[in-house]
């Protein structure tokens, strides 16, 4: 049982994450699913750093939206393989999981969306999506059969 002091460290690092997430750009709607935290808050919270309301539109429902093209394929490929060798063993995903990675991979890809990060780390959880070792360039990339930019290696255009 968590007592008062415990409760409200929880509330303020909860809080906290949100901030960083909907800094870079994560959808209110998404942040308080990661964290707990109320809708209301998290809109809140996103006019306050952004200036203007949240963005409209339909969440997306999987990874899939995103891969417009093989770049496109082939950063999510990329992102993806270094959220799962810094949590090989995930089951759920966290805001703390979401955020290691991203800032660790913004590094490498400045212009990265972590709107399409959360989405594929979060279908490598539910198993709409996998990772599979390409025999050819040696890179692990996103797999599923439903989408034609997964069912080549985006590295190398080696198919399945």
């Amino acid at each position: 049982m968590l007592n008062s002091k415990q409760i409200m460290s929880k509330r303020i690092y909860n809080y906290i994450m949100a901030h960083k997430m909907i800094a870079f750009g994560l959808r209110p709607p998404i942040v308080a699913h990661l964290t707990g935290l109320p809708w209301r808050t998290t809109t809140d919270l996103w006019f306050g750093i952004h200036g203007r309301p949240k963005a409209g539109g339909k969440l997306p429902e999987s990874i899939f939206r995103f891969m417009k093209n093989k770049v496109a394929a082939a950063n999510i490929s990329a992102f993806a393989a270094m959220h799962v060798r810094l949590f090989p063993d995930q089951t759920r995903l966290g805001a703390e999981e979401l955020l290691t990675t991203f800032t660790e991979y913004i590094c490498i890809d400045p212009d990265f969306d972590i709107n399409a990060a959360y989405r594929v780390a979060q279908d490598l959880c539910v198993g709409i999506v996998t990772m599979r070792k390409c025999p050819t360039c040696r890179a692990t990339y996103v797999s599923s059969g439903e989408h034609y930019n997964t069912k080549k290696c985006p590295f190398c255009r080696t198919k399945e």
